[in-house]
């Protein structure tokens, strides 16, 4: 059986893939939000795919309150970096495969310094 880790679990994207796991019995899913896994915490992550040999991450996980990351850069860019850095490392250590999912606000910019869309770990 393979195994499915969707970060975010309580937030409205994993719950949509909730609905949509039902019918996928040959897969285990683990809905796991920061109360249960913080993925900004190495630790936890690595021994959370070392005990569950996780095949797929998919990463719904993210400070999603727009406005209020500009007065919360360092929350924002721990969660939405660094934790998507930790999981991307755990998938690369594991031989996972990583499904990132982010919104336009973060790749569908033309500014200047806008994020791209593939890392350089």
């Amino acid at each position: 059986m393979k195994n499915i880790l969707v970060t975010g679990g309580k937030g409205q994207l994993a719950a949509a893939i909730k609905e949509c796991s039902k019918n996928m019995r040959e897969y285990q899913f683990f809905f796991l939000d920061s109360d249960k896994l913080d993925i900004t915490n190495r630790g936890e992550v690595e021994s959370f795919f070392q005990e569950n040999k996780i095949t797929y991450c998919i990463n719904c996980a993210a400070y999603t309150n727009v406005d209020q990351a500009e007065n919360e850069k360092e929350i924002a860019q721990t969660i939405n970096e660094e934790g998507a850095k930790i999981l991307a490392q755990a998938c690369s250590r594991y031989k996972s495969e990583l499904i990132q999912i982010s919104t336009d606000e973060v790749f569908g910019s033309l500014k200047k310094n806008s994020a791209k869309e593939d890392f350089p770990y």
